[in-house]
């Protein structure tokens, strides 16, 4: 409670008489949040920075505001919200900071990230000068740009031109950390979590095992096994398991991501929608009908009332159906 009262006068003061160090502390414990998968605490952050950013004079003040309540609403699954708060922030950038490449392609790589790969019409939200640049510069010091190629090529299933690509992008971000630049704990492992889908895409289930492997080697050393990308990494694995028909060992897996959700509160975050299709589909598989048009509704209901994304609401529907 004390921690929470903290945070929040901070973020009430973000904008105010602070030095730029203790700017930097307060985005870092913001990050901290995100990471820790504090859905609770995301949540009322969020509502502070809104009010922030309807006061908050300085353009780059805004932007930055912005993005991070765009993290905020895209790791609470709020992924239409999410976009637009990435785009306004990408598009300010272009206007008023045409030569800063980490405002413009850390925005470039959020706004791609949340999009659904299987939605061509999101490509549509990104500026095409951004989308031709991703293509045709082949040399960038920027791990938020690599990560926005790899992004996009993954969005156009062109696969063989993306091979090397989040490698390169992961590396910079570690050098990120280093010099804790800001978002790079989280970028190191969103990329990370972009590397395992995009070997899931293309049907490479033991490449995937592995990175999923490394990836919560790397989250438990640093951080915990509670973490937003531990579990979904977690539920990575389930799905690549309940695909090779090991549906028992996809129970566990699932299992144990849904039991670490609840100990951090999470009750109907993108991640619960998620780990509930998996039983669904697992359920279904074993003929266990009842139990997976339980999970099916329980996906269903967290798309429509608690994270309003059509399209996987739709999905979750057929499922059901």
């Amino acid at each position: 409670m004390i921690k929470h009262l903290i945070l929040t006068i901070l973020i009430i003061a973000i904008f105010g008489n602070t030095s730029q160090a203790e700017q930097a502390n307060i985005y870092n414990q913001i990050e901290d949040i995100i990471i820790y998968n504090d859905y609770n605490m995301m949540k009322s952050v969020s509502k502070e920075i809104e009010k922030e950013i309807l006061s908050v004079k300085s353009v780059e003040s805004k932007i930055d505001l912005q993005q991070t309540l765009g993290l905020l609403n895209l790791h609470m699954g709020n992924l239409p919200k999410a976009r637009k708060l990435f785009l306004k922030s990408l598009e300010m950038s272009i206007e008023h900071f045409p030569n800063d490449s980490k405002k413009i392609y850390s925005n470039a790589f959020f706004l791609l990230n949340s999009n659904d790969y299987l939605d061509f019409d999101q490509l549509d939200l990104v500026p095409s000068k951004i989308l031709e640049n991703l293509l045709t510069i082949h040399n960038s010091e920027s791990a938020f740009f690599d990560a926005a190629k790899g992004c996009y090529i993954m969005s156009l299933n062109m696969f063989d031109m993306l091979e090397g690509v989040y490698e390169s992008a992961l590396k910079k971000a570690t050098e990120d950390i280093s010099n804790k630049i800001r978002w790079a704990r989280l970028t190191y492992m969103m990329i990370s979590d972009c590397m395992i889908s995009a070997q899931m895409y293309q049907g490479n289930n033991k490449k995937a095992l592995n990175l999923i492997e490394q990836s919560q080697n790397y989250i438990k050393e640093n951080y915990t096994n509670l973490t937003y990308y531990y579990i979904s990494a977690q539920i990575h694995k389930a799905d690549i398991l309940y695909q090779l028909g090991n549906y028992d060992k996809a129970l566990d897996a699932v299992t144990f991501a849904d039991m670490a959700l609840q100990k951090r509160g999470v009750i109907t975050g993108i991640l619960n929608a998620k780990a509930d299709l998996i039983y669904g589909n697992v359920y279904f598989d074993k003929k266990s009908y009842q139990n997976a048009a339980i999970f099916y509704k329980k996906a269903r209901r967290i798309w429509t009332y608690d994270i309003y994304d059509k399209t996987s609401q739709l999905r979750a529907l057929n499922r059901e159906m």
